[in-house]
């Protein structure tokens, strides 16, 4: 598993930053951890924006970590991860 802030992935320019916010493109499950067998806490729908804490890689897919109103963390699937190598 690979982890790291949003900017480690998504890159940031020297007259922007990220915002942090992500919109998603389809109906997305958030879960209590970083995996697909994760329990799920709720149903994201199309359209709906979610602030991302961080970023990390698990099962193939980049997910993104959210921090609940409870302190607790969830975990939301942002895509599918496509590797140029692979670390050794």
């Amino acid at each position: 598993m690979v982890k790291g802030e949003w900017s480690f992935f998504f890159g940031e320019t020297p007259t922007s930053k990220p915002s942090n916010q992500f919109e998603f493109s389809t109906d997305v499950y958030l879960r209590k951890a970083a995996s697909g067998n994760a329990s799920s806490i709720a149903l994201l729908k199309k359209g709906e924006c979610v602030l991302i804490e961080s970023i990390q890689l698990a099962e193939g897919y980049v997910w993104g970590k959210q921090k609940r109103t409870d302190g607790s963390f969830a975990y939301i699937a942002l895509g599918e991860w496509q590797a140029y190598g692979k670390y050794i």
